[in-house]
């Protein structure tokens, strides 16, 4: 599912982001590192800035405000996606066939859906942020894949209840904004442009490289995977 693809490439893109922020840096590094660290991400602790333009972008190289522009989008997916899906889970968890069933399924599936919510409560980072999306998407997107010939009555039911209150609208809306996000990132690219063919840094020539073959991308499945290819230049020798 389109969805998941997207979260997949949002938790490769942390681990990497992981790998980079803590090898060791020069002065300069360190303080620009900073600028892209300072961040609170989860709704329900203080609001968090650190991904919001700021004056203090231009003494970002091109290659790292390319970074912050795209960290800053995948954050407000990541979140948007994850307070709504705690909207839903909370509905499905007061339905009354949810409460009243005594079928092992639907009782496992009622227990993922806690233990999402238990999860939201206490996420505190960024690679948590993008684990709850996972959670709520594996133990969601499995019945929109069922067949109409594989679906039981408890898969039925479920498959109801997530139309119900609006699970496939999220996906299908998660979908929508990331393609936004697409068409944004193509324009900051090309406002970048001239200073990325300036920089003389091997991340800003990788990345070059790599647009001249996102653009040539027809589909946005295929744009979602050229994304873990562009965060693997902000890993140690990112090549």
């Amino acid at each position: 599912m389109f969805t998941r693809n997207i979260i997949y490439i949002l938790i490769i893109s942390i681990v990497l982001l992981q790998l980079a922020w803590s090898k060791p840096t020069t002065q300069d590094e360190t303080s620009e590192m900073k600028l892209l660290k300072a961040q609170d991400l989860c709704l329900q602790k203080t609001k968090y800035d650190g991904m919001e333009p700021a004056e203090t972008d231009n003494q970002l190289t091109p290659t790292n405000q390319l970074l912050k522009f795209t960290l800053r989008a995948f954050q407000q997916l990541s979140l948007q996606y994850a307070e709504t899906a705690k909207n839903i889970s909370e509905h499905l968890q007061k339905d009354p066939e949810i409460l009243n069933s005594k079928s092992i399924k639907i009782q496992e599936f009622k227990q993922n859906l806690t233990q999402f919510e238990e999860k939201y409560t206490l996420c505190d980072g960024l690679d948590e942020l993008f684990d709850l999306a996972e959670l709520y998407s594996n133990t969601t997107s499995f019945y929109y894949d069922l067949e109409e010939s594989d679906l039981n009555v408890d898969s039925k039911l479920i498959l109801s209840l997530l139309r119900k209150y609006g699970s496939e609208d999220l996906d299908n809306d998660f979908e929508k904004y990331f393609n936004v996000f697409v068409d944004n990132f193509e324009k900051k690219f090309e406002d970048l442009m001239e200073n990325l063919r300036k920089d003389e840094d091997k991340a800003s020539k990788l990345v070059l490289e790599w647009y001249d073959t996102f653009k040539a991308l027809k589909n946005y499945d295929d744009k979602i995977n050229a994304f873990e290819k562009f965060f693997t230049f902000f890993e140690p020798d990112g090549n």
